[in-house]
């Protein structure tokens, strides 16, 4: 049984890996050789859409169970996720 003071360790993992996607997407720059600038922006696209939608139905899914502040973040957490393939793609369009 949780206390009302532990927290929730999945959801604020979940959080994390959004954060740290949207970071890494924020600082990820152009680059390539032989197949042209933004391959590399492709390839972050093609592993890190998959792994955000996870961590977004992931808070989706602890929502119920999480309370306190992580509990005011899930439904954010999870709207990250699932929209950080279409914000990947617009970074992708906007930089190469």
């Amino acid at each position: 049984m949780q206390s009302r003071t532990s927290i929730d360790l999945t959801l604020f993992v979940a959080t994390a890996v959004i954060v740290a996607l949207y970071v890494w997407l924020v600082v990820l720059r152009p680059s390539g050789e032989g197949w042209g600038r933004g391959w590399n922006m492709v390839a972050f696209l093609f592993y890190a859409a998959p792994t955000a939608v996870i961590a977004g139905a992931v808070a989706v899914w602890r929502h119920s169970k999480a309370s306190g502040l992580l509990k005011r973040v899930a439904p954010w957490t999870a709207a990250a996720g699932f929209l950080f393939p279409l914000v990947c793609i617009i970074a992708i369009r906007a930089k190469s």
